[in-house]
C-alpha cells in the first residue's frame, strides 16, 4: 500500500466510540437510598432512630405502592429485627406494615416468612393486647394469603407446646380464623368449579 493509500485511509477511518453507561434514574436512585437509610435507621442501638425507620417505612409503602415487589427484601430487612424490639411502638408499626406487605403480595410474601415467623411467634404472646392483636392478625394472613393451609398449620405447631401461654392461647385463635378463612375459600371455589362447570378459575388459590 502506498502513501497515498494510507493517507485516504486515515481520512476516512472513524475512531472508535466509547461505550458510556447510562447514568442510574434519579427517582429509582433515590428510593434506593432512601431504603438504604430505613434499613440502617432500622438496626440503630437508638430506640428513637428505630421508631423513626418504622414511620418511614410506613411513608415508603403508601407513596410507592407499585414497586413493593422490588423492596420487599429490604423492607423485610428492616422490620424483621423490629418485631423483637422493646419498644410497643416499634413492634406494633412492623406489625402493621407486614400484614400490609402480606396483603399486597399475597404468596409473594412466602419467601420472607421463614425469617419472620419465629419472633412472630413470641409475639403472639406479648403482655400488651393490642400487640398480641396485630400479631394474630398477621399470622392469619399470612397463613391464608401466602401459603397453603398444610404449611400454615406445620409453622403453628410450635405455638401449641410454647411456654408462655399467650403463645399456645393466640395460636388456637390463629388455628381457628385459619381453618375458617380456608373454609370460605374452600366453599368458595367449590361453586365456582360448579358455576364453571369444573373448569378451576384462574384467580382462585392454587391449593383449593
Amino acid at each position: 500500500m502506498n502513501c497515498s493509500q494510507n493517507s485516504s485511509f486515515s481520512r476516512h477511518a472513524q475512531p472508535l466510540e466509547k461505550s458510556v453507561p447510562e447514568p442510574m434514574d434519579e427517582e429509582a436512585a433515590a428510593t434506593d437510598d432512601g431504603l438504604a437509610a430505613i434499613v440502617e435507621a432500622s438496626h440503630s442501638k437508638d430506640s428513637r432512630e428505630r421508631y423513626r425507620a418504622i414511620q418511614e417505612a410506613q411513608e415508603y409503602v403508601q407513596t410507592h405502592d407499585g414497586q413493593l415487589a422490588e423492596a420487599a427484601p429490604a423492607l423485610v430487612d428492616a422490620l424483621q429485627p423490629a418485631l423483637a424490639d422493646a419498644n410497643p411502638k416499634v413492634v406494633q408499626g412492623a406489625l402493621e406494615l407486614l400484614f400490609t406487605l402480606v396483603e399486597r403480595l399475597e404468596d409473594g410474601f412466602a419467601q420472607y416468612l421463614g425469617g419472620v415467623w419465629a419472633p412472630l411467634l413470641e409475639r403472639l404472646g406479648d403482655a400488651k393486647s393490642g400487640v398480641r392483636e396485630r400479631a394474630v392478625d398477621l399470622a392469619v394472613a399470612a397463613s391464608t394469603l401466602s401459603v397453603p393451609a398444610a404449611e400454615a398449620l406445620d409453622r403453628l405447631r410450635p405455638g401449641f407446646d410454647h411456654k408462655n401461654w399467650r403463645v399456645r392461647e393466640s395460636t388456637l385463635l390463629v388455628l381457628a380464623r385459619t381453618l375458617a378463612a380456608h373454609e370460605v375459600l374452600r366453599k368458595v371455589a367449590e361453586t365456582a368449579l360448579q358455576n364453571g362447570r369444573g373448569r378451576r378459575p384462574s384467580l382462585l388459590p392454587s391449593f383449593l
